[in-house]
């Protein structure tokens, strides 16, 4: 068994090395995208489940309160649960976007697996409208959400939460960086 101070060290290190693999070529598009919407008063939609869900949630305030773009999030208990009885829960997403995704939009999913049907489906909506995708996803490389998303992120680790804290990373990033820098030149 490690010590506490051996597996902070190596968690640490973790979540600092998957941070830096950052693919900054193509986050400045993603930062374009943002500004884009920002400019365009259109609506950057979140989605995740589980812990995804709350990063996305933090991540909506942020990009609301702080960079002024306007964000929805499913995060009404009362619409989510509405939306997974009638439809199932894998169509939960996808009738709620489907009722609100524009061409101008931007959809951002979080799914560490890359595989949950609720955010696979959610991209189809996105991909019909002729809204641009965006996919923050772990374990797998060739996964389902990074095949349906126009750009996506990923972290090469199958550790939950080194995965989890890599996105929140990742997304605040392009909150402070946009506050702090403003558009990039891409």
């Amino acid at each position: 068994m490690k010590s506490l101070n051996d597996f902070s060290n190596w968690y640490f290190n973790e979540i600092s090395m998957h941070a830096k693999k950052l693919d900054l070529v193509n986050f400045e598009l993603f930062l374009c995208s943002l500004a884009r919407c920002r400019d365009l008063n259109s609506t950057v939609y979140f989605v995740g489940n589980g812990g995804s869900s709350a990063i996305v949630a933090h991540c909506a305030v942020d990009y609301e309160n702080v960079l002024g773009i306007t964000v929805n999030t499913m995060e009404s208990v009362s619409l989510h649960t509405c939306y997974s009885n009638d439809y199932g829960y894998q169509h939960g997403h996808e009738r709620w976007l489907s009722k609100r995704l524009r061409p101008n939009d931007l959809l951002v999913c979080v799914s560490s697996s890359g595989q949950s049907k609720n955010v696979l489906n959610a991209l189809e909506v996105a991909s019909k409208v002729g809204c641009k995708s965006v996919a923050f996803t772990g374990f797998d490389s060739k996964n389902g959400a990074n095949s349906l998303a126009d750009q996506f992120f990923w972290v090469d680790s199958t550790v939950y939460n080194i995965i989890e804290n890599v996105h929140q990373i990742w997304l605040l990033l392009a909150c402070d960086h946009l506050k702090n820098h403003g558009r990039p030149n891409a």
